[in-house]
């Protein structure tokens, strides 16, 4: 019965099908025989309808999906681009998957992830596991040149990528036009009546955002990145007042700039804000640089070329004690050598100062001063600052102070670098001046009373991104030496040297204010005779809670240990950057593991900030 229904149903069918259209038959029956059609499978291959309906053939019941199971074939791993950017992190993201492509997470996965080259040339952050089949780890890019490769294992075996290769670039951020430190003096000068403002251009990364320009005397400007130029920034800065703009309270200065983007280091340029009225003077050479005029605040000097000034006693410094250079002094980069000055009165380039001093560098310099203060670059300091400086030679006080930089006084000082041989009978610091932020001294500090590596500091100084390794000896009854300094609290520094006393001897401070933070020490301290206080970071206990601190555990102390603040770590250990947690090793820090103690990453870049 079955089957003679089914052949009626395709006999009726058919005949609709050659009539094209339904015909005589009954709704009710045909109904019921695409009811008999559809239980009994009947092949309609080529049946229509008016056209419209084609027949369809059950496929029987449908087979749930298998049950999502991990797939090693399917899972990867990627790198952010085939380019990165030299001093900035590259993030690398593995994805575990299952069968039918999507995530898959298991918390027992093992996962690794290498980089060709050593941590020399670059560093993996820690690994992130986001908990949904994602793990992201940030490879730092320290060098720039041979392409890298990236590998990674997932328990143990290589994952597949299509894209495990990568190059590094130089960061594209710099100033450029009459804004480079290249462009000539007269396009850098700015004048109140003839120049209302100031147009500060650069290059920059478009991937990485954001510019921000920062200044000590302009405002502070964050800035798009444009696409424009593949990557260009540009920021109208007004003469005064009106934000953003070049100063409100100097008339006349340098104006430094420090573009940044992401980690990276900041790259600088300057300009040259001045008066109608007093238009700068350029010096060319020994004979103008010595008639600088002290006492009068009006005076703006640019040096325009290098100056050799070696021989015998050829240099009266700028300045006595009462009368003061109060003027604007910039070297533009350029270098003094040789100034010479056995037998003066405040022996220093300047003598005594209320000033501002920048981008000079001076090398064998040979200062001094029979009774009264020497430094490098100023004798006596009574206010001003001091930036991007570099002095190399003899600074020395046979009966006062002296100090690499400065010789006495309390001027902040920023970028600057003494290399050399600092004695005096009183206090001998490396470099000298109050608040310190990015500063470096090599050498010897050798004084009668009392001897610091960087500065004597007074309650509450700071001594940021610091470093030295100088030999520091005191050779006075009852006094102390110090690697960085006393009643300073330096922060992010380090000292490798070594320091000898009398008394009070510390590996980073002496006496009892220091607050050191993120900061370590290398050095072995002696001192000479009892009763004495020797410690590898302190010579006593400082006031004051501190940071984390750390000291070699095979530092020395002569006779012995009288206090024993940080954390000995033995030399392996300093080496390895778990060793740091919470230390910044992204914009302060790095480190070449296994290789090296950590580094202060400015340093990286002195051409940038030291002339």
């Amino acid at each position: 019965m079955l089957k003679s229904l089914r052949a009626i149903a395709c006999d009726l069918n058919q005949g609709v099908n050659n009539s094209g259209r339904v015909g005589r038959i009954f709704p009710a029956a045909t109904a019921c025989l695409l009811l008999i059609i559809s239980v009994g499978r009947c092949q309609l291959a080529d049946n229509r309808i008016n056209g419209q309906i084609k027949s369809v053939e059950s496929s029987g019941p449908i087979e749930p999906p298998a049950p999502p199971v991990f797939s090693f074939a399917n899972s990867d791993f990627q790198v952010a681009n085939g380019t990165g950017i030299k001093n900035t992190p590259m993030q690398i993201t593995v994805s575990t998957r299952d069968q039918y492509g999507n995530l898959y997470y298991d918390p027992s996965f093992v996962v690794d992830i290498s980089v060709s080259g050593g941590t020399a040339e670059g560093w993996l952050n820690e690994l992130i596991d986001n908990g949904d089949g994602t793990y992201v780890i940030d490879f730092f890019n320290e060098t720039t040149g041979s392409a890298k490769t990236v590998s990674a294992l997932l328990g143990g075996e290589p994952l597949s990528s299509t894209q495990s290769t990568f190059s590094v670039v130089d960061p594209r951020l710099s100033f450029t036009g009459n804004s480079a430190p290249s462009a000539s003096i007269a396009s850098r000068i700015v004048i109140e009546t003839d120049d209302p403002g100031w147009q500060l251009t650069g290059n920059c990364d478009v991937s990485l955002g954001d510019v921000t320009i920062t200044s000590p005397t302009a405002t502070l400007v964050t800035t798009p990145c444009l696409a424009t130029g593949g990557g260009t920034f540009s920021v109208n800065y007004n003469y005064d007042t009106t934000a953003p703009y070049l100063s409100a309270t100097a008339v006349a200065n340098t104006i430094h700039f420090y573009a940044k983007q992401s980690t990276l280091q900041p790259k600088r340029t300057w300009i040259y804000k001045t008066l109608q009225a007093n238009p700068p003077t350029l010096v060319s050479d020994l004979a103008t640089l010595q008639t600088m005029a002290a006492n009068d605040a009006t005076q703006f000097y640019i040096l325009d070329q290098n100056i050799s000034a070696s021989g015998s006693n050829n240099w009266t410094p700028i300045g006595d004690g009462t009368n003061n250079f109060q003027g604007v002094f910039d070297g533009n980069g350029h270098t003094i050598d040789g100034l010479d000055c056995t037998n003066c009165s405040y022996a220093s380039l300047f003598g005594s100062t209320i000033a501002i001093i920048s981008n000079v560098r001076m090398t064998n310099v040979n200062f001094r001063s029979p009774s009264d203060p020497a430094g490098g670059v100023v004798g006596w300091s009574q206010g001003g600052e001091i930036r991007h400086v570099y002095v190399s030679g003899r600074v020395e006080a046979p009966f006062n102070n002296a100090g690499g930089i400065v010789g006495h006084g309390a001027p902040n000082i920023y970028y600057s670098v003494f290399s050399g041989d600092v004695v005096a009978q009183s206090d001998a610091y490396g470099l000298g001046g109050g608040d310190v932020y990015n500063v470096a001294t090599y050498g010897t500090v050798t004084g009668g009373h009392a001897a610091y590596g960087i500065i004597r500091g007074t309650a509450g100084d700071s001594c940021k991104y610091c470093t030295s390794d100088a030999d520091v000896v005191s050779t006075g009854v009852l006094d102390d030496a110090a690697g960085i300094g006393n009643w300073v609290a330096p922060r992010d520094s380090y000292f490798t040297g070594t320091v000898t006393g009398v008394d009070d001897v510390g590996g980073i401070a002496s006496h009892v204010f220091a607050q050191p933070r993120y900061t370590y020490s290398l050095a072995n301290v002696t001192a000479t005779a009892p009763p004495v206080h020797v410690g590898p970071v302190f010579s006593r206990p400082p006031s004051l809670s501190n940071g984390p601190v750390f000291v070699l555990d095979t530092a020395t102390c002569t006779p012995n240990c009288t206090n024993t603040d940080g954390e000995a770590k033995s030399m392996a250990e300093l080496m390895q950057r778990s060793t740091f947690v919470g230390w910044d090793f992204y914009e302060i820090w790095r480190i070449d593991e296994g290789v090296d103690t950590p580094k202060l990453r400015w340093m990286d870049y002195l051409s940038e900030y030291i002339p």
